[in-house]
């Protein structure tokens, strides 16, 4: 099967996009996990684990499993964007910009 240079053009963007963000998503997690002084990786209540839960840790699972199944991985990063902002008490519909 011949696939046209748009597949192929959006094929590739989209695996350097998702890796780019997979990077800085690890690099601000080992920062936070490793940081020492006030501010350092500690949950004050439950509230703050799920939170901790949906992001970063469901999107960067959305995110490693996207590379082998692109609708799952996907599916899994919006669903964990949408319960953090649900979560949050935020108005989802307020911050659709970050979801796109």
């Amino acid at each position: 099967m011949l696939q046209s240079t748009t597949h192929i053009v959006l094929y590739w963007s989209a695996r350097i996009t998702g890796s780019v963000i997979l990077g800085f998503l690890l690099f601000m997690l080992f920062g936070h996990l490793f940081s020492e002084g006030q501010d350092g990786f500690k949950f004050d209540n439950y509230f703050e684990i799920a939170l901790f839960i949906c992001f970063p840790i469901l999107t960067l699972l959305g995110l490693l499993i996207a590379y082998k199944k692109p609708l799952a991985g996907g599916i899994i990063c919006l669903l964990s964007m949408i319960a953090f902002f649900s979560l949050q008490g935020g108005d989802v519909t307020a911050n659709i910009y970050l979801l796109s």
